[in-house]
């Protein structure tokens, strides 16, 4: 039988070609896959730095550390039976993991507020919230009360200004604190956090980490309620309220 050098040289560049054509595709999967690595890479380090930033902003890094968890709400459900409504000027309501307060009467504002479980000489107060809509120069924040004529807002706005409001026997007093600005978040989803630190009658205001204001309650009596408010037209979002006992 008499060789056919055509048909072996044939033969031979489709061999070359097929295997040139699988070099190439391995080439470009590795690539692929390089590519896919580092991009996968990257995430995780941006993840791990963002919980680093996250974990040196969170307010439980800013109690003591000797404190106690007494109270802990984060809106998955109302077994504490948060005061809901729904009405013409607007909502409160729990949903999705957050207590809603969706306000709509212009110059007035609107609370939920709860009893305090117990009593403590000495405590943290930390509140996060989130503005959605509406006014970005109106308050909203944390509500601490005597009784329903005399109590303290912890106020904030959208834009960064913090006041301390205060109420005496159905009477507004002047502001401990009246709009001071530097305070706006910085978190990447724009959420605040508001702290009250009280030791005994002396209390401590912070806002997003930053010290807003320290002073002494203008009262002989403790705070009995606790709270959230909204004022203006404003719809914000309340994640998390926790309270932690202190020595």
């Amino acid at each position: 039988m008499r060789n056919n050098p055509p048909i072996v040289a044939i033969f031979l560049m489709g061999l070359f070609l097929g295997l040139l054509i699988c070099y190439l595709f391995y080439k470009s999967q590795m690539n692929e896959l390089k590519i896919r690595i580092a991009t996968l890479e990257q995430q995780v380090q941006e993840g791990v730095n963002a919980l680093t930033i996250n974990d040196q902003q969170s307010p439980n890094n800013t109690t003591s550390k000797n404190s106690r968890l007494i109270f802990k709400d984060t809106f998955d459900d109302n077994v504490n039976r948060w005061d809901t409504q729904l009405r013409k000027h607007g909502m409160k309501i729990i949903y999705d993991g957050k207590f809603i307060i969706d306000y709509k009467e212009k110059g007035y504002f609107w609370w939920s507020w709860l009893p305090m479980e117990r009593e403590a000489a000495n405590y943290d107060i930390i509140l996060k919230a989130n503005h959605k809509s509406g006014r970005s120069d109106k308050y909203y924040g944390l509500i601490l009360s005597m009784d329903s004529v005399n109590y303290y807002r912890f106020s904030l706005t959208q834009n960064g200004y913090a006041s301390i409001n205060v109420k005496k026997n159905g009477e507004w007093q002047d502001d401990l604190i009246n709009y001071i600005g530097g305070f706006k978040s910085t978190t990447e989803d724009g959420s605040d956090v508001f702290e009250v630190r009280v030791r005994g009658i002396r209390f401590t205001y912070l806002a997003n980490g930053k010290k807003v204001y320290e002073g002494t309650l203008d009262t002989d009596k403790s705070f009995k309620n606790m709270g959230l408010f909204v004022e203006d037209i404003q719809t914000v979002e309340f994640d998390e309220i926790s309270i932690n006992e202190t020595d």
